[in-house]
């Protein structure tokens, strides 16, 4: 067996005060007597350690488990302005952009312009279209907060926070809020 060997420094510490040190400057195990060679190499964890770590774990799993199938949504605020509004195709791929409540156009989008707008609106579309919902009902422009502009269609429950897109994408829609009569929250619409 090859016994391990300390370097000069570590094993001026190691030897007592008054032994000699070999002239090479090495000092083998077995030449120290503190009890090196009985030396138990296993790490040794208290079972309260074990016991407590284990607890942590699955603590932590069952909270987690807990709220996942319990979670309830939580209501949203009412929002500071908010309009109806319908969207419609036009004969000339334009699109027309009604107040839901008056029947007053607000807008008419180009075929070219406004593609942030266009795009969104597509996108709500579809999903009414895979719930086989129709297109004609109107969708909700809100205005949470001071900036935040929020397209929900009351339908399918899809909401799209528009801060998401940056300012310039959310000016597409908040030109719309400005335009139409807004309904404050309470008033019939």
């Amino acid at each position: 067996m090859i016994r391990p060997v300390l370097p000069r420094a570590a094993a001026q510490s190691a030897v007592p005060r008054g032994a000699a040190l070999p002239r090479d400057g090495r000092v083998v195990y077995s030449q120290i007597d503190d009890g090196l060679e009985a030396h138990d190499d296993r790490i040794h964890i208290p079972v309260w350690a074990l016991v407590g770590c284990f607890l942590l774990v699955a603590g932590t799993i069952a909270l987690a488990a807990g709220a996942r199938l319990t979670r309830q949504p939580h209501p949203a605020p009412p929002p500071r302005e908010a309009v109806l509004l319908r969207f419609t195709q036009a004969p000339d791929d334009a699109l027309v952009i009604r107040n839901a409540a008056t029947a007053q156009p607000i807008a008419r989008i180009a075929p070219t312009a406004d593609t942030f707008l266009r795009a969104t609106m597509r996108i709500l579309f579809a999903a009414r279209a895979r719930a086989g919902i129709a297109r004609d009902l109107p969708f909700q422009l809100a205005l949470y907060g001071p900036d935040r502009l929020v397209i929900a269609d009351p339908a399918t429950h899809e909401r799209i926070d528009l801060r998401a897109f940056g300012p310039a994408n959310a000016k597409q829609f908040a030109t719309l809020l400005r335009n139409a009569e807004t309904l404050k929250p309470g008033e019939p619409s």
